[in-house]
């Protein structure tokens, strides 16, 4: 009787024994999946301000209502009363920064931004010869405030015309809109308007709960200016 019952005490201990192992060998399995699915981790994004000026060329005289913008993209400004601009927050890296103004060249220089740092940047910009070849209008055809569930908007046309004697490849056209309280800016760019061309474009402004005063152009560049 006991002979008969001793193999099963036996396979008993067998199974524990291949419980254990198998245990072993499937906790090890986690521990690598664990290891080897470790997300990487994303370190902060670095980055600097820019501060710059913008001087005529001939008479070192600052000027004011510069318009301002990067390539790569970061923010459009426009210079203050003493010529200066401020860019904050910038991703560090290179930057090409361009100054434009009604009247005269274009200019522009390339910069560093490093982390935690300011980068300074002077520009000067040279009048434009008036019988240059190149020469482009901007008129606002009409402009109407409309109002919608306590929300107010301005519909605004104009027309852009290439008053020059060669093509223009490039052009942007920046908008002032006023309010009783405050002073909205919307920007209109086109391509490759020929000689006597006109583009007619038109775009609608949120103005928060108030309807708009005024529209009118605030300043524009082209190509070849």
């Amino acid at each position: 009787m006991l002979a008969s019952g001793n193999p099963e005490i036996l396979n008993t201990g067998s199974n524990v024994s291949n419980y254990r192992f198998f245990g072993v060998v499937t906790l090890l399995v986690v521990l690598a999946a664990g290891t080897g699915c470790k997300e990487a981790t994303v370190g902060p994004v670095l980055s600097g301000n820019i501060e710059g000026a913008v001087f005529d060329f001939e008479t070192n005289k600052a000027l004011e209502r510069v318009s301002v913008t990067t390539t790569p993209p970061t923010a459009a400004i426009v210079t203050d009363k003493d010529g200066r601009f401020v860019i904050e927050d910038v991703e560090a890296g290179n930057y090409t920064i361009r100054a434009t103004h009604p009247g005269y060249a274009s200019s522009s220089v390339t910069v560093s931004v490093r982390e935690n740092k300011t980068t300074t940047a002077t520009l000067f910009l040279e009048k434009q010869d008036p019988n240059s070849a190149a020469a482009m209008s901007v008129e606002i055809v009409n402009w109407k405030s409309r109002s919608s569930n306590d929300s107010a908007f301005v519909n605004v046309e104009y027309r852009i015309r290439n008053v020059g004697g060669v093509l223009i490849p490039a052009y942007e056209v920046y908008f002032k809109i006023d309010t009783a309280t405050q002073t909205l800016y919307q920007e209109a760019v086109g391509e490759k308007l020929a000689k006597g061309q006109a583009d007619i474009g038109q775009f609608e402004k949120y103005t928060g709960n108030e309807p708009a005063t005024s529209v009118t152009v605030d300043n524009y560049w082209f190509e070849g200016q």
